[in-house]
Order: C-alpha cells, then structure tokens, then sequence
C-alpha cells in the first residue's frame, strides 16, 4: 500500500512539473503576442509618419519642378485650352503679388516681368511691368480678368476650398512656406476647375446655337422647296 502511495506521489510530482511548463510556456506565448502587438502598431504609425511625409515632399518636388529657373516664374501645366481661358501663375519671390492673369499666348512667351517699387503700407499702389514680345502687325492685347471672382458662387468655392485645406494643413505642424504653397496650389486648382467648366458651357451653347442656325436654314430650304412652312425634321441632329 506504502509504495502504491509513493508511486501515486511521484506521478502527481510529475504531473505538477509539467502543468508549471506547460504554464511558462504559455506567459512566454503571451508576452511574444503582446510584444508582437506593440510592435506592429508601432509600425502603423511608422507608416502613418512615412506617408505624411511622402505626400509633402510630393508638393515640394512637383513645385520645384514648376518652377522656372530663369526669371522664378513657376508656369503650372500647359493645359489644352483656348487662348481666351485665363493661365495663372505666380511670382514667387514676392509675398505682395502671387498671381497674375493672361492669355495662353502671353504665358507662352512671357520674357521677364519687374515689380515697381512701393511705400510699405497695405494700402499702396503696386505694379508690375511685363515684357512680351510683339507682333509684327502690332502690340499683343491683354488685360487683367476679374469676371471669376466677381461671382459670389465662386467666391464661395474657393472659400470653402481654402477652408479645408487650412483645416488639413495645421501650421504648427507643417512649415508655413510649404502650407502657404499648397494654398496657392489649391487655389490654382480651383480656378483651373471653375475656368474648365464655364468653357464647356461654352461650348455646349456655341453646339446648341449651331443645331438651331441649321434647323433655320433647313426650314427655308424646305419652305423653298416645297412652298409650305413645314418644317422636316432633322434626324440625329445633335449638339457636337
């Protein structure tokens, strides 16, 4: 009876061992997953950090890349477009002036522009001098264009356009030399946008007036023809 206790105590010794092994074993998973956790959130935020970064230094690259290196007047695409949509482009060594607007044609050949000197007050007059070439049959027209902001919905675009980017772009955690160039950037985009848009109203009115010139000429014709007023419709007539 004696031994079968001793052998009974010895097997629960055993077994007591192994729990406490199979116990350690399973702290040590433990803390490996909790490590393994901390590390992979750690990493997220790495990533999180390495993307604000590339998005910034995107901005930068793609402004310098703009940028001209003979007189520091960034030309921002060159659009397909027509001659009468407004081109912008800003002055960059100037915190006074940081936008002006002409015609493709003037944006194309612009030789160098000089600002004229002002008195230091926000109220002073402050102008630019341009040099574009001429035509040989006389000066190049341009004027300065303000039909898009005088629009109150446009106002309100750009606005609420500039609202969210201050609101995306917090200066105290972004140089305000590079938040103040994606303002500029997404101001340009918007009345990139805005000018887009009215050319393609435009042209649809231009392709609809061009439908009706056709109908009216096509009534005559057929009233010549045939001596009536009727009119015969025109089949798959549609604005181009």
């Amino acid at each position: 009876m004696q031994a079968v206790k001793r052998d009974l105590s010895q097997d629960m010794t055993v077994v007591h061992r192994e729990l406490e092994e199979v116990g350690e074993r399973v702290a040590t998973l433990e803390e490996h997953e909790n490590a393994r956790d901390e590390e992979i959130e750690q990493l997220q935020q790495e990533i999180i950090c390495l993307k604000d970064k590339q998005i910034k230094i995107q901005v930068h690259t793609e402004d310098r890349e703009n940028r001209s290196r003979q007189n520091n007047i960034p030309i921002w695409g060159a659009p397909t477009v027509t001659e009468e949509e407004d081109i912008l482009a800003y002055v960059r060594t100037y915190a006074r002036i940081d936008l002006f607007v002409g015609t493709k044609e003037i944006q194309q050949t612009l030789g160098d522009i000089d600002i004229g000197p002002c008195a230091l007050s926000e109220h002073a007059t402050v102008s630019i001098t341009l040099n574009v070439p001429l035509r040989a049959e006389g000066p190049r027209p341009w004027r300065m264009r303000t039909r898009l902001l005088i629009r109150p919905e446009v106002v309100a675009q750009i606005t609420k356009a500039i609202a969210i980017c201050l609101e995306f772009n917090d200066p105290a955690d972004t140089p305000i030399s590079l938040s103040w160039d994606t303002l500029k950037a997404v101001i340009r985009r918007e009345l990139k946008v805005i000018a887009v848009s009215d050319n393609k109203i435009r042209h649809e009115k231009r392709a609809q007036l061009q439908v009706a010139e056709l109908e009216r000429i096509h009534e005559r014709m057929w009233a010549r023809e045939f001596g009536d007023n009727s009119v015969h419709p025109i089949s798959g007539a549609r604005p181009g």
